[in-house]
């Protein structure tokens, strides 16, 4: 679903309860919908905390912003089955960059993050770098998450490098790294 403004809170709730409820729908994807009286954090928090075994959310041009609110890295640190996440364009720091670089290291399921468009600055950036190559020493690089790809875009630069993350096991993603070493 794409740009159907949703500016009415309670029809916004309807839908993210729909979805919740439906017992087969495990993939979201709603683009440019929260208008401006609805609050995309709040929505997206509620698809995360209803423990619905979700392996696709993009919630992309939502206006969403943490205000330092920890739910998408705590989240992600239960590892859930969900393998993709897209938040571009949105309103997330280096600050929220951190916290999910961190949380990214104990998951081993989600295979895909895309974070462009945001508010997320070098610091950022390297924080994210970290979380899937940390060259500092073997154990930092075993440590480091081998199975999600992280996209991030600064004054149009992507996130990419030899250490990325490329192939689909984690395996060969962690041997690529250590050889690297």
């Amino acid at each position: 679903w794409e740009d159907n403004q949703i500016d009415d809170v309670g029809c916004a709730n309807d839908i993210v309860e729909t979805i919740i409820s439906h017992p087969s729908m495990n993939n979201i994807s709603l683009q440019k919908c929260f208008g401006s009286s609805v609050n995309g954090y709040n929505m997206l928090c509620s698809f995360l905390q209803s423990n619905k075994p979700f392996s696709h959310i993009s919630l992309e041009s939502n206006s969403i912003g943490t205000m330092s609110e920890t739910d998408i890295p705590d989240y992600l640190a239960t590892n859930p089955p969900l393998k993709h996440l897209c938040l571009s364009d949105n309103h997330l720091t280096d600050d929220d960059a951190i916290l999910i670089a961190d949380a990214l290291k104990q998951n081993t399921n989600l295979k895909y993050i895309r974070l462009a468009g945001n508010d997320i600055t070098e610091v950022g950036k390297l924080a994210l770098q970290k979380a899937i190559f940390d060259s500092t020493s073997f154990n930092s690089v075993a440590d480091c998450n081998h199975t999600c790809r992280i996209t991030v875009e600064i004054d149009d630069l992507h996130l990419m490098s030899t250490t990325e993350n490329m192939y689909d096991d984690g395996k060969s993603n962690r041997a690529s790294k250590m050889f690297f070493l």
